[in-house]
């Protein structure tokens, strides 16, 4: 993941954020809460494809600002051809407001960018707070 830490005004970079992956019958990938970059490239080469991949779509706006931190739905989308997914849960979206963009946004935005790059809208999925989903 490519972020920063810290929850006060002198604590910075004191711990560490991250992205991991589940391997084993099924293989998983948590993008955690990140700016889009090319190390993606490098998980999927290394430890993709991934069955599954939970990747943010959300608190992107104002561009400028948080682009370095979080990505926008269209970079989730490079993310996630990147990782070399088959599926894609959205997630940083839709609980808190933490950026300028509506808070019902980023699904839409994402569903753009899926059919933008001719992926199938199947295998991608904004639930809201408290739906589940059996995979």
């Amino acid at each position: 993941a490519q972020h920063f830490s810290g929850r006060w005004i002198n604590d910075r970079n004191q711990t560490l954020w991250c992205s991991w992956t589940v391997l084993g019958k099924k293989r998983l990938y948590f993008a955690g809460d990140s700016g889009y970059c090319s190390h993606f490239k490098n998980i999927g080469k290394k430890f993709g494809p991934f069955d599954l991949t939970m990747i943010p779509i959300g608190a992107y706006d104002p561009r400028k600002l948080m682009k370095p931190v979080h990505m926008d739905p269209s970079e989730a989308v490079q993310t996630f051809q990147d990782v070399r997914g088959k599926k894609m849960l959205g997630i940083h979206w839709g609980t808190f407001i933490l950026a300028d963009e509506p808070m019902d946004e980023p699904p839409k935005k994402l569903m753009s960018a899926v059919e933008e790059q001719k992926l199938s809208k199947e295998d991608f999925w904004t639930p809201k707070l408290g739906e589940t989903r059996e995979w």
